[in-house]
């Protein structure tokens, strides 16, 4: 099954049943593995010319599946599997997608990415044959609605139990990028090879998992190309590498959120590169934001233009906003964002352009724990001296990638995050101070947020805009000439014909702020306005003294976007939307926008001290920062395998409980006895008040002093530093 027409007429059935029977029989962890093995043979053999037979699909059924005359003419790669989707699964194919009804056991080959072809297999024989009946029920299953189609294959899971192929079943068109087809993960479905025989707290074990797997899922924050490296800048789409291979196979390990399912699916080392049929596989995950506006159009002269946005979250220390603050030893920092704006001039895409800034949490030993308080107290471990190292690593990181760094501050300088912000000057001092990174390519510039916006005083931020004018102009930005769009039929084969001549962005601004979220979504935003009408007026869009501004309708696009883009990379860190949002999009703050603003707040408080220690357990075991299977290994060789979700008992969180109890009855007796009050207060009832305002206020003091052990903590490995 999956081999298609031309590979099918020079081999065998019999050949084929073989090599499909030999795969079919070796142990369940190691399936995949061998199935790409044992196709890779197959198709060797095919290629080295062995005689014709008679097709393993007759000409009845090859009729009936029209595109797969498309199909190239050998096997690239195999991912094989016996699903259970209810109680069995039959797979058929319309390519350019994957259709999985309930109804039959099958074996699962997938030839190529975009056009796959499968075949029904006999449980008993092994045969495998598309008959013109199974073709018929397959398409009747399709027509009735019952199938599920498998528009990607992210990569494969282990928990607890039977491995999971991870695929996706729904994607969305979120527009086209340089031509480019990029879509949007609607929904994945988890098909397990086997049938799971686990019991007891294993089984309710892997549940959980798997929720927590279909929980980081479920953020509608994931996108990909079949055609277009979406974990990459247009600077490094046009300019890294000859263009000799496939469209992914150099994409940003950074910022590929399925690269540890794929290297499971293969059994690829996670620094190793994907090379040979695995490459022709790569299709990266990205996490963060992407929209395009097309079609747009400023100025007098009417030339329309596309604009876009991409928001490439890093997936090293990834997680939730109280749970991982700072740096770890590699020298990746929490909340890592990599933000490009394009402007490219249609219809033919020949000039683009591109301007790349990039965001991250302070890069020191610093922790911020939710502790039932609003606003809980950064802890620094150790001090600039500690993380010389680590930083190093890191700026070394990001000057390569972008050249010299603007360090743009926006903490407050005063109480507890003035002394963050003091340890990260010296920081700096160090590191510009030592001749590794190379002289003048750190400038820090702190500017005090909130201070200088007091009142609700945004335009005081065009002070900051002014400070840092000539460095954002002298780093300046990509542009690209003479790329190509797209063939029409996607075919990425000679992708060094597409690749333009192009000016590099010489440098970049990094901007944090404690959460690297509200405050620093509005200056991007501003840093990002400035270079535009610049890049507007080189491209021929805008001239004389005309803006971008003038143009209403292109401005509000504008405006929205950016405003999205907050709302996106504040919901993926905090679990709400950005505040101070409603600058980004109408320009000005409005008392709308501060009652927002204030449910955002209540919120977050909510859900980071509630529900946030789940969600970075699900964030570490989708992304393989806690290995299930190797833990349980290390557990069992100790003696005892113990659930990570086992409740808690101890006396710190009962007496915990106890007085959150006495806090709740106090409120609620304070509250009753208060609305009972009549004119004439009697002393006693006075006192009754008291009594409960001191119950409360006592129950209040015990519950601060053990914050930690009620709030929802990560059960799993906690990110290390």
């Amino acid at each position: 099954g999956s081999l298609r027409t031309d590979v099918r007429r020079s081999m065998s059935s019999g050949e084929l049943a073989s090599a499909l029977t030999s795969a079919m029989y070796v142990a369940r962890d190691s399936l995949v593995r061998a199935a790409v093995s044992s196709a890779t043979t197959v198709a060797k053999r095919c290629e080295s010319g062995a005689a014709p037979a008679r097709s393993a699909l007759n000409a009845s059924s090859t009729a009936r599946w029209p595109a797969a005359s498309t199909m190239h003419s050998t096997v690239s790669s195999v991912a094989m599997s016996s699903p259970t989707m209810g109680s069995a699964a039959a797979i058929c194919c319309t390519p350019p997608s994957l259709a999985i009804t309930p109804s039959m056991p099958v074996l699962l080959f997938i030839s190529d990415l975009r056009h796959v072809t499968t075949t029904c297999c006999s449980s008993d024989s092994g045969v495998c044959d598309m008959d013109a009946a199974a073709a018929a029920t397959a398409a009747a299953g399709a027509a009735s609605g019952a199938t599920h189609t498998v528009e990607l294959v992210l990569g494969r899971i282990q928990l607890r139990g039977a491995p999971h192929l991870l695929v996706c079943t729904k994607k969305s068109t979120c527009g086209k990028l340089l031509g480019h087809d990029v879509f949007r993960v609607e929904h994945v479905e988890l098909v397990p090879y086997a049938r799971d025989a686990l019991g007891g707290a294993a089984a309710a074990d892997e549940d959980v998992f798997l929720r927590m797997i279909r929980t980081t899922l479920a953020m509608r924050s994931y996108y990909f190309s079949y055609t277009f490296d979406l974990t990459r800048s247009l600077k490094h789409n046009t300019l890294v590498g000859d263009g000799s291979s496939r469209v992914h196979a150099d994409a940003d390990q950074r910022f590929d959120w399925s690269r540890h399912l794929f290297d499971q699916l293969f059994g690829i080392d996670s620094d190793a590169a994907v090379t040979g049929a695995a490459a022709a596989w790569r299709v990266p995950l990205l996490c963060g934001f992407f929209e395009v506006a097309s079609r747009c159009s400023v100025g007098s002269g009417g030339q329309k233009f596309q604009f876009a946005l991409i928001s490439r979250r890093n997936r090293h220390r990834a997680g939730t906003r109280y749970n991982v603050r700072g740096i770890d030893v590699h020298g990746n920092v929490a909340n890592g964002v990599e933000t490009e704006q394009i402007v490219a001039v249609e219809p033919t895409y020949a000039s683009a352009m591109s301007y790349v800034q990039t965001r991250g949490s302070i890069p020191l030993y610093w922790s911020q724990l939710a502790c039932i308080k609003y606003k809980p107290k950064p802890a620094i471990k150790g001090s600039a001296t500690t993380a010389t190292a680590p930083a190093m690593r890191h700026f070394g990181e990001l000057l390569r990638f972008y050249g010299p760094l603007v360090l743009v501050n926006l903490i407050d300088q005063k109480g507890a995050e003035k002394q963050l912000g003091d340890e990260y000057d010296r920081l700096v001092q160090r590191l510009s101070a030592d001749d590794k990174l190379g002289a003048n390519k750190l400038s820090y510039v702190p500017f005090d947020f909130h201070k200088e916006c007091k009142g609700m005083r945004y335009d005081k931020l065009q002070l900051l805009v002014d400070q840092i004018r000539d460095s954002i102009r002298q780093a300046d930005c990509t542009r690209v000439e003479g790329l190509q769009p797209p063939p029409a039929d996607n075919d990425t084969a000679d992708e060094s014909e597409r690749r333009g001549s192009a000016r590099r962005q010489r440098g970049a601004i990094r901007v944090n702020c404690m959460d690297n979220l509200d405050r620093t979504n509005v200056v991007q935003g501003l840093f990002a306005q400035l270079l535009l009408d610049e890049q507007l007026r080189e491209l021929g869009l805008l001239k004389g003294n005309e803006t971008s501004a003038d143009a209403a309708e292109f401005e509000k696009s504008r405006k929205n976007i950016w405003a999205d883009n907050g709302d996106a990379m504040s919901l993926q860190y905090s679990g709400t939307g950005a505040l101070k949002n409603d600058f980004t999009r109408t320009g000005k703050r409005t008392k709308k926008g501060l009652l927002q603003d204030g449910y955002n707040s209540a919120m977050r408080y909510y859900l980071n001290n509630f529900r946030d220690g789940f969600r970075q357990d699900a964030f570490d075991v989708f992304l393989g920062v806690y290995d299930v299977r190797a833990e349980v290994a290390a557990a069992s060789g100790r003696g005892a395998v113990v659930s990570p979700f086992a409740d808690d008992k101890d006396v710190a969180k009962r007496t915990a409980r106890l007085y959150t109890f006495l806090f709740v009855l106090g409120l609620v007796m304070f509250l009753v006895t208060t609305f009972q009050l009549t004119a004439e207060r009697s002393i006693y009832t006075l006192a009754i008040i008291f009594v409960w305002l001191l119950l409360m206020y006592a129950s209040w003091k015990v519950i601060l002093s053990h914050g930690r052990v009620l709030v929802d903590r990560p059960r799993l490995s906690s990110q290390p530093l």
